[in-house]
This record gives C-alpha cells, sequence and structure tokens, in this order.
C-alpha cells in the first residue's frame, strides 16, 4: 500500500514521531456527518422575477410610469393583506435598472427578494436618530449615487426616524437638496398591519414629542415633498368571497361580531378536540411562543443539550429584551430559528433543523439551502436610553453584553415574524391576547383558504386593535 510505504520513509527520518497519512473524508464526515441530499430543486442567492401568468394591472402600470419618468416622486402603495403588493414589486424589479429594494426585517426582505433597510443604508439596529452625522463609505456612495429607484416594503413597521435618515443620507450621497437626493420612493404597505415597534416609554415619548405618531407618513421630510397614493383592490390571496370580506371588515375593526364569528365557527369550533399539529404556530408574543416551543421540544425523544449565555451588566437576566433565550435547550431533531445574521450563511429568521449537539457544537441543517452548518455563538449589547427634550433626541449607552449561540426553538412563531408570509398549513394561539393593532388581522389574513387555519382559542372583539390615527390617514387619502 501507497500509504504504508509513505508512512516507513517517514519513520525512517522523524522516527516514532512521524506523522501518519490520514483519510480527509473521513475526518470531514467527523466534522459534519450530514450533507445535503439530491433534489429535484435549485437555490439561487439571486432572487428570480417570473412574471409567468401574473395579471398587470392598470395600477401596476401607472406606478411604473411614473417611477421610469425621470421625475424625483413619492408613491403609497397600499391595499389588504393579499391584493399584489409583493406580486407589484416582482413587476417593476422587472422591468426596471438600478432599484434598491428594501423591508424593515430579515424576513420581510427575504419574501421579495430585497435586503434589510438597516444592512443597504449601513444603519445600526439601535435606535437611528436623524440629526446624529452620518458618514458614508465610498462604495456605498457609489451605490446611493448609481440607483434609479428605491422601493420600501412592509412600510407599516418603518418608524418615522428612519425615513428622515434615509432622506439624510440620499441627499448627501447624492449631493443634492431635493427630498430623497432626487431619488423615486416608493412606499409600500398596508398600515392596518402591524405598526412600528416601541418597546420603551423613552421610544414612545420621542414618537409623540418629537413626531405627530409613530408611522412613516409622520416623517419631517414630507413637509416637502407630495405623496402619490394608490389602492390596489382586487385580494388575489384569497378566493372564497366569504372569507375576504370578513378579513376586510376584521382590517378596519367593522362588523366585527359576523367575521370574528366566521372564523371561530370554521376554524376553532369545527377543529375543537383535534391533536396538537406539528406546524407552524403564531402567537401574539415572545413569552407564549417560548412556551410552545418548549412543549414541542419535550416531545422528542433523546438528550437535552443546555447551553448558557454569557452575560456582562446584566442584574436581572429576565429583563434581556432581545428574543435570544438565556438558557438555550435544544435537542437532535428540534425545530430551530435563526435570531442574527451571518451572510451568506444564513440570516435573521432562517429556519432549520438540529442534526448533531455536543457539549460545545450545534450542527445544523438549514431548510432553505439543504445544507449543514456549524453554529458559532455571537454576541448582543443592551442598550439604555434617555430621551433629551433640549436636543429632541434618544440618548444611547451600553449598558450589559450578552453571548449565546443565535438560535431559538422554531415551532412557535410571533405574529411579527409572519407578516409578508403566505402560510398553508399554520396554527394560531391567542390563549395570549394580542397586544398590538394589527395582530390579529395579520394571523389571519396569512391563508389562502379557512382550512389552513386552526385556531386553538376564539377570538374576542377585544383582540382586534384598529388606530384611530391610521383610520383617518386613509379617510384623508380617499382610501377608505
Amino acid at each position: 500500500m501507497a500509504d504504508d510505504l509513505i508512512n516507513e520513509m517517514l519513520r525512517s527520518i522523524l522516527g516514532e514521531t512521524a506523522p501518519k497519512s490520514v483519510n480527509f473524508a473521513e475526518i470531514n464526515r467527523d466534522i459534519i456527518p450530514v450533507e445535503g441530499q439530491r433534489q429535484d430543486r435549485i437555490f439561487s442567492s439571486n432572487k428570480e422575477y417570473d412574471l409567468t401568468g401574473i395579471e398587470v394591472s392598470d395600477e401596476y402600470l401607472a406606478v411604473e410610469k411614473v417611477l421610469t419618468s425621470g421625475i424625483p416622486a413619492a408613491m403609497f402603495v397600499t391595499g389588504e393583506a393579499g391584493t399584489g403588493k409583493s406580486t407589484m414589486i416582482h413587476y417593476l424589479m422587472n422591468k426596471m435598472e438600478g432599484v434598491a429594494l428594501v423591508a424593515p426585517t430579515a424576513i420581510a426582505a427575504t419574501n421579495i427578494g430585497g435586503v434589510t433597510l438597516h444592512s443597504f443604508f449601513g444603519l445600526s439596529p439601535a435606535h437611528c436618530e436623524p440629526d446624529d452625522d452620518i458618514v458614508i463609505p465610498m462604495a456605498k456612495r457609489i451605490v446611493l449615487e448609481k440607483m434609479t429607484c428605491l422601493i420600501i416594503d412592509e412600510i407599516s413597521m418603518v418608524s418615522p426616524n428612519l425615513i428622515d435618515v434615509i432622506d439624510k443620507i440620499l441627499r448627501q450621497a447624492r449631493e443634492s437638496h431635493l427630498p430623497f437626493g432626487g431619488v423615486p420612493v416608493l412606499f409600500v404597505g398596508d398600515l392596518f398591519q402591524l405598526p412600528p415597534v416601541v418597546s420603551s416609554q423613552e421610544e414612545s415619548i420621542f414618537f409623540s414629542h418629537r413626531y405627530h405618531t409613530r408611522f412613516f407618513f409622520s416623517a419631517n421630510v414630507f413637509e416637502n415633498i407630495n405623496i402619490v397614493p394608490v389602492r390596489l383592490r382586487q385580494v388575489r390571496r384569497q378566493s372564497d368571497a366569504t372569507m375576504t370580506t370578513a378579513l376586510a371588515d376584521i382590517r378596519i375593526g367593522h362588523n366585527l361580531d359576523v367575521s370574528l364569528g366566521l372564523f371561530n365557527r370554521e376554524c376553532y369550533l369545527k377543529r375543537t378536540g383535534q391533536p396538537e399539529q406539528d406546524n407552524v404556530h403564531l402567537v401574539p408574543t415572545n413569552s407564549k411562543a417560548n412556551e410552545i416551543n418548549s412543549r414541542m421540544l419535550a416531545k422528542l425523544p433523546g438528550e437535552t443539550f443546555i447551553y448558557h449565555a454569557k452575560t456582562e451588566g446584566i442584574k436581572d437576566i429576565s429583563k434581556w429584551r432581545l428574543n435570544v433565550p438565556s438558557r438555550l435547550e435544544l435537542k437532535v431533531g428540534a425545530k430551530v430559528v435563526f435570531l442574527k445574521n451571518n451572510t451568506p450563511y444564513w440570516i435573521n429568521g432562517d429556519t432549520a433543523v438540529v442534526v448533531e449537539l455536543a457539549e460545545d457544537k450545534i450542527l445544523v441543517k438549514l431548510d432553505r439551502t439543504d445544507n449543514a452548518l456549524l453554529v458559532q455563538k455571537n454576541s448582543w449589547h443592551q442598550l439604555r436610553y434617555s430621551y433629551n427634550y433640549q436636543s429632541r433626541q434618544l440618548e444611547k449607552e451600553i449598558v450589559a453584553s450578552f453571548e449565546q449561540y443565535p438560535l431559538a426553538p422554531g415551532w412557535a412563531l410571533t405574529i411579527h415574524k409572519s407578516q409578508g408570509m403566505t402560510l398553508t398549513d399554520y396554527t394560531i394561539d391567542f390563549s395570549t391576547t394580542p397586544f398590538d393593532s394589527g395582530q390579529v388581522y395579520v394571523a389571519l389574513s396569512r391563508a389562502k383558504t379557512m382550512e389552513s387555519i386552526r385556531l386553538t382559542y376564539p377570538v374576542k372583539k377585544s383582540f382586534v386593535k384598529v388606530e384611530s390615527a391610521i383610520i383617518q390617514f386613509y379617510q384623508k387619502l380617499g382610501l377608505l
């Protein structure tokens, strides 16, 4: 054998300390024992916008004509869930060149083939202050100078300070005094869906004192530019007229006895007594998601591995406000969701299945790409904010750090993470009362049919929350 001859040669010179030939394939299998299986599918990180079979509406054509006219216009396209807002974006991306497509969350950006608003503009995930000085790297400046249009999807979740920061960056990068640096901007979304997250009293004061509301339309830049509102009216996701009418009523908080009665009858009463499903669970809060995930994990056989976070500066770990568990419990076979970006390997919101665990090792297989990945620990910082009435700014400081694997059990998702998705089989658990506007509507409207939804708890009228500012906004636009 050649290996024996080589080993003998090495021993004749180096003695007993001589290295021996090894099999890299065996070592590779020991490190990553699982590999992707051959499948009848193709993965590409370059989003392809297949327009086969779509109906190009007059609204699509009108928006395209304005955005490609060379006029620095701003447009707001809205409509109920399932009216083709994402399809319109795909149409525009297919027809236009040099378009930047962004969304406020990683999952929303992935759904449309874009990137997060924060990553594209180089913004911190912490609070963004419009009055702060901004340094734009040369590589980023070139991109901003060359872009021909900006599309922001899921605009309901974008706060006004972010719009003003984007305006400032584009003006600075393009050396223009025009709003958004003269770039045509398309805002897409339904403000009756999930609003911007306001996670502290200080932020609440900031949005009420510095701005009129927490919604994007309160941004200061709109003092200097008018908006063209366009409503998409044809619901494409649901074909059942009764379901479509009920969802439309729930969206604006109208006729709730009838509309909620339909869902409670079809999705709760007719499914009472069914065993718990191993499908996606949508819930209002992180704590409820943790409860369901713990229960589903307990059903799996095998050893439980526990991974404790390393923390500094945190007196009460229960008050840590990220979704990252301080005590991460996993088993082989567990569904998990990633909680932080590590491009190009995974993004925040990617789902996977655990295939191997050890004391200092977590190996998962990613659902999106079917490849096995070793997960490394990540670090987070906890910030403390205070609102300065004189400067009208939120001031921040780092008060704690947190190191943990960026994973959590993934059977249950918060409703906020589901916005923009279409789900074919899922459970909604409202045993924890929805706390924010739009949550009930978003949860119910992810489905194409009533048969796709299982309610574990009847939906009460008090669960449906609609902000009066949004009602008034749409009325003044003539969209209600």
